[in-house]
């Protein structure tokens, strides 16, 4: 199961990444802060 971490205010959480699989780097990137509302999230893909 496709999953992507998610560090913020000092916790930790595996979240579902199904709906990242086959997107390109900037589509990922796109998704990610759209989905959680922060255009100034720092964001390393692997894989």
């Amino acid at each position: 199961k496709p999953v992507y971490l998610l560090l913020k205010d000092g916790k930790a959480e595996l979240r579902d990444a199904a709906h990242l699989m086959g997107k390109i780097t900037g589509e990922v990137e796109a998704a990610l802060k759209e989905e959680l509302g922060d255009q100034k999230i720092e964001i390393l893909q692997h894989g």
